[in-house]
């Protein structure tokens, strides 16, 4: 039996290594726009990458010889590895309309961006809450990038928690640590947690709301609110998470049968609270509501089609395929089982190839779920430490792999040059900083990286936006950049006063060396000398962004 047992865990290692082998050999496949293995690999040291997977791999092996991680271990792992990964700039350009909005709450008050959502805040296709809670972050703390990368952290970690609980719930405690350590076996999910964006949100409020709602089913009480609050962050947070709450009514399927009666009433408790609280709100801004779901429906809809990536990308390559093998056998023993609880866990992740999202970044709110599942298929495994160890191989070979491969690269892309021009910018001790956003060899209104500078920088910005025309040939009503062109210069970047007088350092963002300081200022430029400039290129993206200083001194 003993013989067997190591048989069983080196067939588990060698099959933890060769999966990275056959990954590795064949990235030319990985089709993910922002994180493909192509890129991810090619500055990487072959015999670097292979021996932190090896390392991975012999460290789980000596994990599973001790007590098994508890949830308070896995949310560590959640906290320390994003916390290594805040160094990253802003990759995805989104994070300037968040910010955006944001900063006007953090400028001029809760009230304002009440009144203002919608019309002098423009929020595109973007819900309210994760905007709000930003600003009010950046009220209380400061406005600074890592109050958000602390409060998407937290998030981060809270959302492991609650996947680990909520497999306790509806099953036991070994596929509830599981599913944790299945969630950490993401790696691309660990480039996401420090950007300004909604995604690592959504997926913690979908989350909560599932695992909420289940108490609420079973104990009642407060959990009815808890559940109702959930929800209402739910549809305050992204448009998709609507269509991913059908999950409740499927859950309330599936566990009805425990206490009909009792069940239908907290049910439609829930649903009461929810549609009570929410009704003010959709009342309030339902003109600029109705705007963004016509927009989703004529715009966003039809360009998920063109701007896609591929399954095999996303569940082999950005996720570990251990995550993948769990998820599909679950198939096989949940049905084996007739486990109907098992329906709360599938339903998201079917609405998944059902709409046909093929972008990693749309799947990020349902992978608590894919951890679920793979959880549920790796709790088969026999005897139990094997899956232990299968389980802790998988989150300890991607987070290898996110150290290695993705962080450096990440690290590199030009949108760090924002981030290093606005550290700098803070040495100089400047309090007002006028910037120049030239035309970029894309499809990208250059207006938009102002913010993202902003983001970097406690200075105040000055600029100056004309309205830069689209590229000859652009077609707007198609372009996945369409809402950067539909950018406008907020107030608080208004010029006013003598330019050498009220910035004592101009920024000129561009993707190429910029013209002479005197073409663009004409004979303001005087005094202005060329201090700094930053223009790394990780020769990937056809968007770039350098950024040139110059610094005012007296003639």
């Amino acid at each position: 039996m003993q013989e067997r047992e190591n048989t069983s865990y080196i067939v588990a290692a060698a099959l933890a290594l060769l999966s990275f082998m056959a990954l590795y050999a064949f990235r030319s496949v990985d089709d993910n726009t922002l994180t493909s293995w192509r890129w991810l690999l090619a500055s990487t040291s072959a015999l670097w990458a292979y021996a932190a997977v090896v390392l991975a791999i012999a460290l789980a092996w000596l994990g599973t010889r001790l007590k098994e991680p508890g949830e308070a271990v896995l949310c560590m792992v959640a906290v320390v590895v994003s916390v290594i990964f805040w160094r990253e700039p802003e990759a995805i350009i989104d994070a300037s309309r968040y910010f955006t909005q944001a900063k006007h709450l953090s400028t001029y008050g809760v009230g304002f961006f009440v009144r203002e959502w919608g019309g002098a805040i423009a929020p595109w296709t973007d819900l309210p809450l994760m905007p709000f809670l930003y600003g009010l972050g950046f009220k209380v703390f400061g406005e600074a990038r890592v109050v958000v990368q602390a409060m998407v952290t937290l998030m981060f970690s809270l959302t492991v928690l609650l996947t680990v609980r909520l497999g306790r719930e509806l099953w036991d405690e070994r596929i509830g640590r599981a599913s944790g350590a299945m969630l950490l076996s993401v790696p691309y999910l660990y480039t996401q947690v420090p950007l300004m964006l909604v995604d690592v949100p959504s997926m913690f409020f979908l989350t909560l709301a599932l695992y909420t709602f289940v108490l609420a089913l079973r104990r009642g009480g407060p959990w009815v609110v808890a559940a109702a609050g959930a929800v209402l962050a739910c549809l305050l947070t992204k448009y998709s998470l609507w269509l991913m709450l059908s999950v409740l009514p499927v859950a309330f399927v599936a566990l009805v049968a425990e206490d009909p009666a009792r069940y239908l009433r907290r049910a439609a408790a829930v649903a009461a609270l929810a549609v009570v609280a929410a009704l003010p709100a959709a009342l309030y801004k339902w003109d600029v509501l109705a705007s963004q779901i016509d927009l989703l429906l004529a715009y966003q809809r039809p360009g998920l089609r063109a701007w896609s990536e591929s399954y095999v990308s996303s569940f082999l390559y950005q996720t570990h395929p251990f995550v993948a093998a769990g998820a599909l056998w679950s198939l096989w023993a949940a049905l084996k089982r007739r486990d109907r609880k098992y329906l709360c866990v599938l339903w998201p992740v079917l609405l998944i190839f059902v709409l046909g999202v093929r972008r990693m970044r749309y799947i990020v709110p349902v992978l608590p779920m894919l951890g679920l599942m793979a959880a549920y298929g790796i709790s088969t495994l026999r005897p139990e430490r094997l899956g232990r160890f299968v389980a802790s191989s998988a989150m300890a070979v991607s987070v290898a792999i996110a150290l290695v491969a993705y962080l450096p690269f990440m690290s590199s892309i030009s949108m760090k040059n924002l981030h290093e021009a606005g550290r700098y910018i803070d040495r100089t001790g400047a309090g007002v900083v006028k910037v120049f956003a030239l035309p970029l060899n894309s499809d990208v209104n250059p207006a938009i990286t102002v913010p993202l500078l902003d983001i970097a920088t406690r200075a105040e910005l000055l600029y100056d936006y004309s309205g830069p025309l689209p590229p000859e040939g652009l077609d707007l009503k198609s372009t996945p950049m369409r809402f950067s062109w539909e950018f406008f210069r907020p107030a608080y970047y208004a010029t006013e006063g003598p330019v050498e007088v009220s910035a004592p350092v101009v920024a000129v963002i561009s993707d190429r060396a910029p013209p002479e300081l005197a073409e663009l200022m004409g004979e303001a430029a005087s005094g202005y000398g060329k201090t700094e400039v930053f223009d790394a290129y990780e020769q990937v993206f056809r968007f770039r962004t350098f950024v040139t200083l110059y610094e005012y001194s007296d003639p």
